[in-house]
């Protein structure tokens, strides 16, 4: 079976880093390319720690602590690195989680492991980071440094590989996806699937009472992203197009699910790999986020707390739709839910909003009495149609 073709969207971040590594060390999927994104921290930073993770990789591969899938990693052809967008599309509006995730994104460990770092004016070799600076023809351990970037990077592998055979799995906020859409929306829904963290539906928010980080980072974005999933993209986005020519297949892990699927401090200390470089550059931000998960829970001794695995969920799902296992009987999947994202409330931005009355649809050729479907929820051609995944059940 061949493996299937992922773009990863990320903004790493902890669990986006775990996320990869999950992603990287499968033989069920075929990474493409890694596209950065502001987010987590600042896009600076989330692009340099995804060459700092290859850089330890690298390490691993050369002293003797690889592994078969890091030899395979370093033996195929380089994943394509590419840039993306600094800010969101409202850039007033925009937030970070270093308070969470520490000043360089991952709990200080530049700090620790400053080796690790690519070398001084790396990021020249990145439209999206260049400024005025020359461009770089400079090479990074596995990676190639896209000269485009990230949305058209996106494209350009959409446009290139055959229709629907791309899954994009989005770990951050939604801007990258939002652009590429903007640019040439009929291009972008050559993709097969695209599997998002993010959103926060029938559980309260990890920003706000509603709203869940990555959707609050760029809720326009998201808004966009998640149009395209219905019959009249319009009737959910004011700037979508009436009707797109196809439907964007979009699976969304929203916190319902990923605050459920969770790492506790007695597991990450048991694992395996003790000792190695890989491990020990994971250890300074995974035990500093515990040690911080503590600090909001202070009344829970670190051995019995857990961190929820939001990112590497998404690889979970991916991975168990294509080779299911009995553990992935535990999940079922919420068919056609219609999400909708808040971009302008005062207390509810980034929110998500969903009909819970449970009133039945309008049916095919019933005329609609004026004003009994505000905001077209019950039309069978109006709102989204997401795909809520891997719900527990």
């Amino acid at each position: 079976m061949s493996r299937r073709r992922v773009i990863i969207d990320t903004d790493p971040g902890v669990d986006d880093v775990l996320a990869l590594l999950y992603a990287l060390a499968s033989s069920d999927l075929h990474v493409l390319a890694i596209t950065t994104v502001h987010g987590n921290i600042d896009l600076t930073n989330t692009t340099r720690n995804t060459i700092s993770l290859f850089n330890v990789l690298y390490d691993a591969h050369t002293s003797g602590q690889s592994t078969n899938w890091i030899d395979r990693l370093f033996e195929e052809d380089k994943i394509t690195l590419a840039a993306g967008a600094k800010t969101p599309l409202v850039p007033e509006a925009q937030l970070d989680a270093s308070y969470f995730h520490g000043r360089d994104g991952l709990g200080g460990v530049s700090d620790v492991y400053p080796q690790y770092l690519p070398e001084p004016g790396w990021e020249s070799s990145f439209p999206s980071l260049r400024g005025e600076r020359l461009a770089s023809t400079r090479q990074f351990a596995g990676l190639v440094p896209a000269q485009r970037e990230a949305h058209d990077e996106i494209l350009d592998i959409l446009a290139r590989e055959e229709a629907d055979t791309v899954t994009i799995v989005a770990l951050g906020p939604l801007t990258n996806l939002s652009l590429a859409m903007t640019k040439d929306d009929a291009c972008f829904c050559r993709t097969r699937e695209v599997v998002i963290m993010g959103g926060a539906l029938r559980v309260p928010g990890n920003v706000t009472p509603k709203s869940e980080f990555n959707f609050m980072a760029d809720p326009e974005s998201a808004s966009h992203v998640l149009s395209y999933s219905s019959p009249t993209p319009s009737s959910t986005h004011p700037t979508s197009p009436l009707s797109s020519g196809t439907r964007l297949r979009v699976t969304l892990l929203p916190l319902d699910t990923t605050t459920a699927v969770s790492l506790s401090h007695g597991a990450w200390r048991g694992g395996g790999n003790q000792g190695t470089v890989l491990k020990r550059w994971c250890d300074v931000f995974v035990e500093r986020t515990f040690a911080n998960a503590q600090t909001l829970y202070s009344d829970t001794s670190i051995e019995k707390l857990t961190l929820s695995m939001h990112d590497p969920s998404c690889i979970w799902y991916l991975l168990h739709s294509i080779s299911p296992t009995p553990t992935a009987q535990q999940w079922h999947v919420e068919r056609d839910v219609d999400v909708r994202v808040e971009c302008t409330g005062t207390w509810t931005r980034g929110a998500c909003v969903v009909d819970d009355r449970g009133r039945e649809r309008i049916l095919e050729g019933v005329e609609e009495r004026a004003g009994s479907d505000e905001g077209g929820w019950l039309h069978r051609h109006k709102g989204n149609r997401d795909a809520m995944g891997a719900i527990f059940g």
